[in-house]
């Protein structure tokens, strides 16, 4: 019992260890492939946010920002468009009253005049947020501001870890049932067969070893019991006899005891 279950302890170690290896591997790519692909779509919407603002912003208009969000805006995408001083011109309702978290990066936007992006919680989700600066003659005028929703993002991470979870739980089920029965038919049986057969030897009865005994298994075992169980087949045939021997007054002489009637008799000489 004590090797069964270190032999699957050993076996859930190693299939956790790879298991949970692959997983992270896994996880790590499908996370950077939704990444990439949120940068992707963010870049092409704010480029299009840009394009349809920019001559709103140029002109100083103080309407027609609501067809833009209208235009550009979804429930899991929220626009916003500010002027040179990083002051919210129009945003979306939704994320409206939140945007104290975009605005550092609206100020570099504007500063450096280049696009920014980054993860930011807005209104208490997590969202990636794509600045792009507005610009006229080459200069900044204001910033457009596309905010994602990348919520899912930690949602599909968990659904992933526990899809595997699950499927390490039902590949540690199926290594340890597939291991018992392979013990129990390959050791504990035969063993349990090579212990009886043991037994009979010592009896005296000459059997052959159990047929369902793995040879490279125990090959060497049943080569070292057969001779132990002939030894002890001829000590005892020796000790009938020399009994018998002593009963009628006669003595056997057996290897051992010329040995040790040469040493009493010469000593070390």
């Amino acid at each position: 019992m004590r090797f069964l279950i270190r032999l699957l302890g050993a076996l859930w170690l190693a299939t956790f260890l790879v298991s949970a290896g692959f997983a992270w591997y896994e996880v790590h790519a499908e996370r950077s492939r939704l990444i990439e692909d949120l940068h992707r779509r963010a870049a092409l919407v704010a480029d299009a946010v840009r394009e349809a603002s920019e001559r709103l912003v140029a002109r100083g208009a103080r309407t027609g920002y609501e067809r833009v969000l209208t235009r550009f805006g979804r429930h899991d995408r929220a626009i916003a468009i500010y002027d040179a001083y990083g002051s919210v011109i129009e945003a979306s309702p939704e994320v409206k009253r939140a945007l104290g978290p975009v605005s550092p990066l609206v100020t570099e936007a504007i500063q450096k005049n280049q696009a920014t992006r980054t993860f930011a919680t807005v209104n208490g989700r997590t969202r990636l947020v794509h600045v792009v600066p507005l610009q006229q003659d080459d200069g900044p005028i204001g910033a457009a501001a596309v905010l994602l929703d990348a919520q899912y993002l930690e949602s599909s991470e968990w659904d992933l870890w526990q899809r595997t979870a699950v499927r390490i739980g039902v590949l540690m089920l199926l290594l340890t049932g597939i291991t018992w029965i392979l013990v129990r038919w390959s050791v504990t049986r035969p063993m349990a067969r090579i212990a009886e057969w043991t037994k009979q030897l010592k009896t005296g009865q000459p059997m052959a070893p159990p047929p369902e005994a793995d040879a490279s298994l125990f090959g060497s075992l049943a080569t070292e019991v057969t001779g132990l169980a002939r030894t002890l087949n001829r000590a005892r045939l020796a000790a009938a006899e020399e009994a018998r021997l002593r009963l009628v007054g006669e003595s056997l002489w057996t290897e051992e005891r010329l040995k040790q009637f040469v040493e009493i008799r010469f000593g070390e000489r």
